[in-house]
């Protein structure tokens, strides 16, 4: 099992916004966490990352208790996070966006980060001819397109997206969803946290819909698809 989060609460300032939460990703399995706003899924991906300290419940990855260690070395062991709203170094090249996703990452000396930035500059072609180009002058699709690449840089065993369609158009929207689907078929375990239930369901094999911070229904895509009680927790009704 790849990722096993069990009773997980967490929050901010003493407030709790997940309550409880179990899920489960397997090695190479693609999983979406999905709710209304304010749901809790940022909050609960930004616990798995680290960003936001556990106050109960556990993270296990790969067999290894990660719910207190440092976000840094969760990197380290392969569980990556493309942030929300892309948070890219604005006034940086593309290029030097990239080469920040292999910051602090450990690998054996004869390895390089060449054959990295080949790697995803062959996944997102569109960065290559902007690889000089300030990361802040690119287009929405575009700077998504780069979070993801600085992502991989990281060489992600496990790669959390947080809200990658959000502000998209719909075609860039399908590229970004072609291009997970892409990476788990190379091994790439998914966990996704989306609002667009539709599409998120279409390319993910199970999914969790959070309501108020809690897995309110769970399940194979196809039967979250089929149920009314997933539409009445994602609409909040």
């Amino acid at each position: 099992m790849t990722l096993e989060v069990t009773n997980l609460s967490c929050g901010y300032d003493g407030q709790m916004i997940i309550h409880d939460v179990s899920l489960s990703v397997p090695d190479g399995g693609f999983a979406t966490i999905l709710g209304s706003n304010n749901a809790g899924k940022s909050t609960l991906i930004n616990c798995i990352s680290g960003i936001v300290p556990a106050s109960g419940g556990s993270i296990v990855f790969d067999g290894v208790d990660i719910t207190h260690m440092a976000p840094h070395r969760r990197v380290g062991l392969g569980v990556v996070q493309v942030p929300e709203g892309r948070q890219l170094f604005a006034g940086m090249t593309v290029m030097d966006n990239i080469l920040m996703g292999a910051v602090g990452v450990q690998r054996a000396k004869a390895q390089s980060s060449e054959a990295d930035i080949d790697r995803v500059l062959e996944i997102f072609p569109r960065l290559r001819d902007r690889r000089q180009q300030v990361a802040g002058s690119l287009s929405g699709g575009e700077q998504q397109m780069l979070a993801m690449a600085r992502g991989l840089m990281s060489r992600p065993r496990l790669l959390m997206l947080d809200e990658p369609s959000l502000g998209l158009a719909p075609l860039i929207v399908e590229s970004i969803f072609q291009t997970m689907s892409v990476l788990n078929d190379e091994g790439v375990s998914i966990l996704l946290v989306e609002q667009n239930l539709t599409l998120s369901l279409q390319y993910a094999a199970t999914g969790f819909v959070l309501d108020r911070g809690e897995v309110a229904v769970e399940g194979s895509s196809e039967a979250l698809q089929a149920s009314d009680e997933t539409r009445r927790a994602y609409l909040g009704i």
